[in-house]
């Protein structure tokens, strides 16, 4: 019996899931299938990236409105200005922790579109 992978040793670089998404390719009788059920995953794996991104960013942000809100209140409540100052600490705080999640998520969102490789045309 004959075996439809190449031959691949370590030299060559290539792990087992290259070997696997091969085989499953050259079983099919199309090369493009596997890069493409590779690809999306990964394109799916990205999106939820940015989906849990942009969920973190609005929880946040309605923490920090939640936290804001009462603080003042009891600083006006208490004529108290020690909590309007740690208001505005917490609002700095939480501005800059969502302003990181705003720019990982544009990050992310710059990859997805860079995530589509020019497909390998099969050898008919």
């Amino acid at each position: 019996m004959f075996t439809l992978l190449p031959r691949m040793g370590p030299e060559d670089g290539r792990d087992t899931a290259v070997r696997l998404l091969w085989l499953g390719s050259a079983l099919s009788g199309n090369r493009m299938r596997g890069w493409a059920v590779a690809n999306v995953e990964r394109l799916k794996f990205i999106q939820s990236l940015i989906e849990r991104m942009a969920r973190n960013s609005f929880a946040l942000k309605g923490w920090t409105v939640t936290v804001v809100a009462a603080l003042l209140g009891l600083a006006a409540h208490q004529s108290d200005r020690r909590f309007a100052l740690i208001a505005i600490y917490v609002l700095v705080a939480l501005a800059g922790l969502d302003a990181y999640y705003l720019a990982l998520e544009r990050s992310y969102r710059r990859l997805y579109p860079a995530a589509f490789p020019t497909p390998v045309p099969s050898d008919r």
